[in-house]
């Protein structure tokens, strides 16, 4: 498998925010634990949004024309390929948006009943 970068690097960032959140509760006690998992579950909710995109630049309808128009005129062994990337996204996101969670609910529980 030649892409197996597509699974370690957000699952290899979801260990790395766990160590955040570990310095952030040093520094800043339950918040700091709050504060990283809501930065952990922004990013992994901004990432799902923004995989599908097939070129950069600012969110624009125009865009998202040009978008539909790339995907049009992709054969169906290329739709497919893309399909199969997307799908491989969907557990490192999904790892990282329920550490990001399990985070927040970690750093408000302990605030509010500490």
């Amino acid at each position: 498998m030649r892409q197996d970068w597509k699974f370690w690097l957000p699952a290899l960032a979801a260990i790395s925010g766990v160590m955040i959140a570990v310095g952030a509760s040093y520094f800043g006690g339950f918040l700091g634990i709050a504060i990283a998992g809501l930065v952990i579950t922004f990013a992994a909710v901004r990432y799902d949004l923004e995989k599908s995109d097939m070129g950069g630049g600012f969110p624009s309808p125009s865009l998202y024309a040009r978008q539909i128009e790339v995907r049009a005129q992709m054969t169906p062994d290329e739709r497919n390929a893309y399909r199969a990337n997307l799908h491989a996204l969907w557990r490192p996101l999904f790892i990282g948006r329920t550490i990001g969670i399990g985070l927040i609910i970690l750093g408000i529980g302990g605030y509010l009943f500490l």
